[in-house]
């Protein structure tokens, strides 16, 4: 007797029971330690792919951004070969329209110029203008293919 409350055998299987339940705990803290290993390798994995996906996107945002601006120029100088102007780009001139009268021009009023000879210079000036077109579209597929 350990005391006059316990024997000594009660005392031994009371800490075979506690080691042996220690083994048990022990081995599932090693299990549990396994498995979280196990996840923190795939959380990894998946990181390493959502950084990868977004470099992708960043790539291909970038791509088109770069097609979009050799596009705006393409349409800026296929705009400059027609002879037109965008004026809404122009800081502090959006939506106002410039008329700029030239002596040359068979519109102008102190010209005295018929209608007729108004509307042939239109014609002629509009003429040259879609040959223009046409030569700088000819010129871009030929450069594409």
């Amino acid at each position: 007797m350990i005391n006059h409350l316990t024997s000594v055998e009660t005392v031994t299987r009371s800490l075979e029971e506690a080691t042996s339940a220690l083994a048990v705990e022990q081995e599932r803290l090693t299990q549990m330690q396994a498995k979280s290993e196990s996840i923190q390798s795939v959380l990894e994995g998946i990181e390493n792919r959502r950084i990868a996906l977004i470099r992708q996107q960043a790539a291909e945002q970038n791509s088109a951004y770069q097609s979009l601006l050799m596009m705006n120029g393409e349409h800026t100088e296929f705009n400059r070969l027609l002879g037109l102007e965008i004026i809404s780009s122009w800081p502090g001139r959006a939506g106002k329209r410039t008329t700029t009268l030239t002596t040359g021009r068979p519109d102008n009023p102190a010209n005295g110029c018929t209608g007729k000879s108004r509307r042939d210079w239109r014609f002629q000036n509009s003429k040259e203008r879609t040959k223009n077109a046409h030569d700088w579209v000819t010129l871009r597929m030929t450069r594409v293919n």
